[in-house]
């Protein structure tokens, strides 16, 4: 009599069980949204970092110095300067 019991018991929980997710399975599709409550909320959004390239960058330049009244090119040599500095180009898209 008491193993009936427990069997009866298991048996009314699995159907309860099945009956609610046959419940869920049927609201799902059927589910629609009340287009009077609907809010829509804008967030500030940001950027999303696409791609960073990090390269050596290298820039020159060249300065010649004249004297008004007489030739001193070959006192004042032309001078050439030259910079190399790591460069980071970060691509970004805007959020909102």
């Amino acid at each position: 009599m008491r193993r009936a019991a427990v069997v009866l018991g298991v048996l009314a929980l699995a159907c309860v069980l099945a009956f609610s997710l046959l419940q869920l399975v049927r609201q799902a599709p059927d589910a629609q949204l009340d287009p009077d409550r609907i809010v829509i909320v804008r967030t500030p959004g940001g950027m999303l970092e696409v791609s960073t390239l990090i390269k050596n960058e290298e820039f020159g330049w060249s300065s010649r110095y004249e004297c008004p009244l007489i030739d001193c090119g070959w006192l004042l040599k032309p001078t050439i300067s030259t910079i190399r500095i790591p460069v980071h180009y970060t691509y970004r898209v805007p959020l909102a």
